[in-house]
């Protein structure tokens, strides 16, 4: 198993959830937690905000972990670390395949998301991640679609995406595929 990283300066902010652009090892501690078995974005989210930073909350205690209403085998994997091997070889797999981590407190996680009611704690990004913000819609479904359904898929996305239009989704194989091939087509953007 891999240990916790060593512990590193960290500026502490007056809103611990104001973006901030985060380092390598940030990174791995935004991975860590959002592998954390059990866990969940809403969570998450709470004990970042609460402690300051994910690298605060795996170093917190045992006892101010349970505070928070966790449940022992939560507070146990948090207190131990044991998802740091996970967010190492995550981490590696992302940047093999040319991504990159998005942090709610990276300033190009998008404003949008942030206002929902259960926002991701962390985004898979690869490509232009200045679009993320731009206006779009969201194309996803099956990993095995029908004929019918590639090609309403990539007719619908390339309709839209001459009208400007993003074409997102969370880039699986099957009608996400077609709809950024539609999108593509038409000179837009994905």
């Amino acid at each position: 198993m891999t240990a916790k990283p060593s512990p590193v300066r960290v500026e502490i902010l007056d809103d611990p959830m104001r973006p901030d652009t985060v380092g390598q090892q940030t990174q791995l501690y935004w991975l860590a937690i959002h592998l954390v078995p059990g866990l969940g974005a809403r969570n998450a989210y709470k004990l970042i905000r609460s402690f300051g930073d994910p690298e605060r909350v795996f170093h917190a205690s045992l006892t101010e972990l349970r505070s928070w209403g966790l449940r022992q085998a939560v507070a146990e994997a948090i207190h131990c670390g044991i998802t740091f091997d996970d967010a190492t070889g995550e981490a590696g797999k992302v940047e093999s395949a040319g991504a990159e981590i998005i942090s709610f407190q990276d300033p190009r996680y998008p404003e949008r998301l942030r206002e929902i009611f259960d926002p991701p704690i962390l985004l898979y990004a690869r490509g232009r991640t200045d679009l993320l913000d731009s206006d779009g819609v969201g194309i996803v479904g099956t990993r095995r679609p029908t004929p019918y359904g590639m090609a309403v898929a990539q007719k619908l996305s390339r309709e839209l995406g001459g009208y400007g239009l993003t074409i997102l989704s969370g880039m699986a194989r099957g009608i996400d595929s077609y709809a950024h091939r539609g999108a593509l087509e038409a000179g837009g953007r994905t």
